[in-house]
């Protein structure tokens, strides 16, 4: 018999789904400046606090070549460490390795993204810049499109459409972005399934709430070998902060996932090219790091964020793929997202 008061099972029950307020636009003054290999713009931003309102300065840059969102600085503290980009693909988990998807997924894991296009354009009370790149293969065209507003909010809208034979192109680990923080963004605070891990087809457990969470604590160290780990599904926001309550927040009108992790996915994966050493190797670890105890925090924050990932399966005890439900076939996608800055929250 168990004590009086075990807990057998347990459950939640929606009442009612309110999602935040994503974007509520104001008019203000946006500055900008435009170079043949930057446009960086500024504005500020009003918090309220407990005496009162507080204004930041905000400064985002796009880098014309890259195309991507190389800089934001808040407060003349630099927030990004490694810039905005789409991503596909993951540190492969035992499974994907023994179903060969590092090999099968080949398009996605390291794409070359070369901008086709870019432009900016003065809207009222915004200004937009568009990011077209080229078709990846021959098979699927990524964009990008970023309205700015004043108070230094971004609505991000990354699509891939077909750009001739989408539709024969392999699979997807996952459909979203990266970036990465400076190491002293340290703290999250998220709304989503938690407290611990979980994934499109392992997430039954968890328990829908507010997490406030350290980034040292993300990675599931219980792995034999280095791996995906650490991501959150069911989100509302995902915020990445300091310990003064500044850094930066997502959110979305769809539920996303995202991860924040002291390692970059090209740390956790073992599936480095055939021919890498420690000399050339690109995953920061001195050599491809195989277990959780090879592994050194790389000095900064790593943050992934998705419309989906795929499950990772554990059908069987190797080899399976997730059952079809919780797999991103090749199509047509679109993530839509807030990007804003937290001022002392």
């Amino acid at each position: 018999l168990q004590p009086a008061g075990t807990e057998i099972a347990y459950d939640q029950l929606l009442l009612r789904d309110r999602r935040p307020v994503l974007m509520e636009p104001e008019g203000g003054h946006i500055g900008f400046s435009d170079s043949p290999r930057f446009l960086v713009l500024n504005g500020s931003v009003d918090t309220p606090g407990t005496t009162g309102s507080r204004s930041g300065v905000w400064t985002i840059s796009f880098n014309k070549e890259s195309g991507a969102l190389c800089s934001y600085t808040l407060e003349r503290r630099e927030l990004l460490a490694a810039p905005l980009m789409p991503c596909f693909s993951r540190a492969p988990v035992e499974n994907d390795l023994g179903a060969g998807l590092p090999a099968r997924m080949g398009l996605w894991r390291n794409p070359d993204f070369r901008v086709r296009q870019f432009s900016a354009t003065p809207q009222e009370n915004s200004y937009l810049v568009e990011v077209y790149y080229e078709p990846l293969g021959g098979m699927a065209a990524v964009s990008l499109f970023y309205r700015i507003y004043a108070d230094g909010s971004l609505s991000v809208v990354e699509t891939l459409s077909d750009a001739g034979a989408l539709s024969e192109a392999p699979e997807l680990f996952r459909f979203g972005l990266r970036f990465a923080m400076p190491e002293r963004y340290g703290r999250l605070d998220f709304f989503g399934l938690g407290p611990w891990e979980n994934y499109a087809d392992r997430r039954s457990a968890a328990l829908l709430g507010r997490y406030r969470q350290a980034v040292a604590g993300q990675y599931h160290t219980g792995y034999v070998r280095t791996q995906e780990s650490g991501t959150h599904t069911g989100l509302r926001y995902f915020r990445v902060l300091d310990v003064g309550g500044n850094g930066l927040q997502v959110a979305s009108a769809i539920d996303f996932s995202a991860s924040a992790l002291p390692y970059s996915l090209e740390d956790l994966d073992v599936s480095a090219p055939e021919g890498d050493v420690p000399e050339t190797n690109r995953n920061g670890q001195r050599g491809v790091a195989r277990h959780p105890e090879d592994l050194r925090p790389s000095g900064a924050t790593y943050v992934h964020i998705d419309a989906v990932q795929m499950g990772v399966g554990g059908i069987n005890s190797w080899g399976a793929l997730p059952l079809e439900a919780y797999r991103i076939s090749p199509g047509p996608q679109e993530f839509r997202f807030v990007l804003s800055p937290v001022l002392n929250l």
